[in-house]
């Protein structure tokens, strides 16, 4: 017979350190887990046979940990392709590595319990992430499409530009352009891929961004508006 799920509410008080907290009792756990999600909310998993265990001075071991992470809560929009995404961290004592999942514009983060990392800090990494798996392989597409030839696609922690092309043939894009519409993306792709033939911003170099893209001038204005 299965041993059912339990789930009981308690309060821990030590001194002026107050907070609440869900014990669940789970048949499929194996390990002890302690977190923290989006919400605040902290719970305890015990697996079913450590039923038993004083939870109370459980908690109050790891009160130190509890409280850090409480701090750090945060709930914000960030972007991804051009629509708002929610990330969800979750605060996990025993998870070893920092595990990333996205589903229906939600970004879930168990996040390993020797970091302590922003929100930002952890969009920014996964926003990187995605560039890399994305970026260079449609930056060859378009290349190919229109007969580029770049010499290699680089992914960079640029503060101050989109995008850039080198005399080399390099072309450097900001994966912060992950956060933009797709047909932003494309626009920044091909004004660079653009810069291999003409590298300037003469009429010769705009003539051939228009002759990829009718629109650029749309892409363009929507572009500046938005700040790195």
């Amino acid at each position: 017979m299965k041993k059912p799920v339990t789930v009981s509410e308690h309060i821990f008080s030590g001194g002026s350190k107050q907070f609440a907290y869900k014990l669940r009792l789970s048949r499929r756990a194996k390990n002890i887990q302690l977190q923290i999600n989006q919400e605040g909310e902290l719970q305890l998993v015990l697996p079913y046979r450590y039923r038993t265990i004083d939870h109370n001075s459980f908690i109050r071991s790891k009160t130190d940990w509890i409280l850090k992470h409480l701090r750090n809560k945060q709930t914000k929009d960030f972007l991804y392709f051009g629509n708002k995404i929610i990330i969800k961290p979750n605060y996990d004592l025993f998870e070893v590595k920092t595990q990333y999942h996205f589903k229906n514009d939600i970004l879930s983060i168990n996040i390993s319990s020797d970091e302590n990392p922003s929100l930002k800090l952890i969009y920014q990494n996964w926003l990187y992430e995605r560039a890399v798996e994305y970026i260079p392989s449609r930056a060859m597409e378009l290349a190919k499409t229109y007969s580029f030839n770049p010499k290699r696609i680089s992914i960079r922690r640029q503060k101050t530009r989109w995008g850039s092309c080198s005399k080399s043939g390099v072309i450097s894009i900001n994966y912060k352009l992950m956060m933009l519409r797709k047909d932003l993306i494309d626009y920044v792709i091909i004004h660079e891929l653009c810069h291999l033939i003409e590298l300037n911003h003469s009429k010769k170099f705009w003539n051939l961004v228009k002759d990829i893209m009718p629109d650029y001038i749309e892409l363009r204005k929507g572009l500046k508006r938005i700040r790195i």
